[in-house]
């Protein structure tokens, strides 16, 4: 199998970008002006960033340990 085919890598991937693009939104609701913000806003916002960090480390753990992605330039 070529590296860039490596099917776990690239579900761990898509997991990230949907957990940090989750966290990038809550983010955004947090943004609006202070009256409108609640303790659920910032739980979900916690959570997300929970979430995206441990799908991040997923990716990284997977990476180190099964080199499905090449570290230097071809060439």
């Amino acid at each position: 199998m070529k590296h860039d085919e490596c099917p776990e890598r690239i579900r761990l991937t898509d997991e990230y970008c949907r957990a940090i693009t989750e966290f990038n939104v809550r983010k955004e609701v947090l943004a609006r002006s202070p009256a409108q913000r609640n303790a659920e806003d910032w739980a979900a916002a916690e959570a997300a960033s929970a979430l995206s960090q441990t799908a991040w480390e997923a990716v990284q753990r997977h990476i180190a340990a099964h080199k499905c992605i090449p570290m230097a330039w071809p060439g």
